[in-house]
């Protein structure tokens, strides 16, 4: 029995060793390497701010004080550098030529603030802000949710996925998917060969293109939309709500519409001019809310549903 007891006894010490043994170094997870930086400036209401990280995250997020916090992790050798007065600060993580390794790097500035963010590649992420916003990247994705007064984005090969209301919106991508989920009383959208999906509105003046992605919306139409769509041949899916008023004014490789013949372009490729349609309207009824379309061999397809 007493054999017995101090063999339990030196296996729970054991047990207990191991338990309280750290874990490895090169088990931490990747954000919490490097050395925590934290640093503050002051900033007006209505003051700008920009900001330069080439690879890794930047992550803005609009708060109720006049004073911008940025936190980083930074490898060794890298340094958080910025300035500036209470009107306009400049902040950038700045390897010197030398780490390449990604950083994170997260803001709070004031909610009105004006930001202007460029990254290589980089993540953008806002959310939050009610000034202008401007984000352009190289490659990487693109998230903003909120209410900005102005909103511009860009990325080469990274998706756009925009959750905003705003007056003005730019957004711009190669071959990375757009996504706008909002309205604006002026849009412009564009890609070359991503998917380019609106689930929107009401829409108001809003241009839409791209050259072989395609195009989707479901939206509602402000009484003045004017909404152009053009592709060269992507397909494009208009889905609009029961009963929407609209003039379609459409040339398209097939045209698929409610109560209209089935029109496809001759083989021969011959352009054979747009052709104009009302839906829900009054008769004599002039101005009404109109979408354009255009597309060499694209297919149009319209319907009307919830």
């Amino acid at each position: 029995m007493r054999r017995l007891v101090i063999a339990l006894l030196a296996c729970a010490l054991t047990g207990a060793t191991a338990l309280a043994t750290p874990a490895p170094a090169h088990a931490q997870p990747p954000a919490e390497r490097g050395t925590r930086v934290e640093r503050r400036w002051p900033l007006a209401p209505d003051g700008y701010v920009k900001v330069y990280n080439f690879t890794g995250r930047v992550v803005v997020t609009g708060w109720d004080r006049d004073t911008i916090v940025a936190v980083a992790r930074l490898p060794k050798g890298v340094q958080m550098v910025g300035g500036g007065d209470r009107s306009a600060v400049k902040i950038a993580v700045d390897a010197g030529g030398g780490s390449s390794e990604p950083v994170t790097l997260e803001l709070r500035v004031p909610a009105g603030a004006h930001v202007w963010v460029r990254g290589a590649a980089t993540a953008l992420v806002a959310d939050g802000l009610l000034g202008s916003v401007d984000l352009g990247t190289v490659n990487g994705a693109v998230q903003v949710r909120g209410t900005p007064r102005a909103l511009t984005a860009e990325s080469m090969s990274g998706a756009l996925d925009l959750q905003v209301t705003t007056e003005t919106l730019r957004a711009r991508t190669g071959s990375g998917a757009l996504t706008w989920r909002g309205s604006a009383a002026d849009a412009q959208l564009v890609t070359v060969s991503g998917t380019l999906t609106v689930e929107a509105g009401p829409l108001g003046r809003a241009r839409l293109e791209s050259v072989t992605g395609a195009v989707r919306v479901t939206s509602a139409l402000r009484p003045e939309a004017r909404v152009q769509v053009e592709t060269h041949s992507g397909d494009i899916t208009l889905r609009l709500p029961p009963k929407s008023p609209l003039r379609l004014d459409a040339d398209a490789a097939e045209i698929a519409a409610p109560g209209v013949p089935a029109r496809t372009r001759p083989a021969d490729g011959r352009i054979t001019g747009p052709a104009q349609w009302d839906f829900n309207l009054a008769r004599g009824t002039l101005a009404a809310p109109t979408i354009t379309v255009r597309s060499f061999t694209g297919r149009l397809s319209l319907a009307f549903a919830p």
